[in-house]
């Protein structure tokens, strides 16, 4: 009996230690986050430039079909609906242009990344109307989906200049 609350109390522990412990083939080296930051940098400057040829079906090519987003005002916003909304703004805008702050990163695993960003949002709308979000703060989050990296969240928040 002493001998199985023993081997009962050791296996107990080991389980513990090795159950909690994080894996190490889940834990990125520096060389993996530079690539990932790397490849997540060039997505989000992609979306941004066919934002800025007020391309929006081009932008929307790197949003994942899970894609969900909640704006300033508290609204969640599927994919469906976030197309329809660039749509619309992008072919009854003449100029779209999206000013970096800043760019931070945090990796939670191989296929995870969230970015934080700041910047400017500036479009003018062929009413002549002027829409600026400045500053313009997104929290964004990426998955590799089907192998390429997808944007599947954001949030954003802004002050609207008027």
């Amino acid at each position: 009996m002493k001998t199985l609350c023993k081997t009962a109390v050791t296996v107990g522990a080991l389980l513990l230690i090795f159950g909690c412990a994080p894996k190490k083939s889940d834990q990125l080296n520096q060389t993996q986050q530079d690539q990932i930051k790397k490849e997540i940098t060039e997505v989000f400057d992609s979306i941004m430039a066919r934002f800025e040829k007020l391309d929006a079906e081009g932008a929307l090519q790197y949003y994942s079909p899970n894609f969900v987003a909640f704006g300033s005002d508290g609204n969640k916003v599927d994919f469906q609906a976030l197309k329809k909304y660039y749509v619309d703004l992008y072919s009854s805008s003449t100029f779209y242009k999206w000013t970096s702050y800043s760019l931070n990163f945090i990796a939670i695993n191989k296929e995870t990344v969230v970015i934080a960003t700041d910047g400017k949002n500036e479009c003018l709308l062929k009413s002549g109307e002027k829409i600026v979000f400045d500053p313009s703060h997104y929290t964004f989050a990426f998955e590799k989906f089907e192998g390429k990296w997808k944007l599947f969240y954001h949030h954003f928040s802004g002050t609207y200049l008027k």
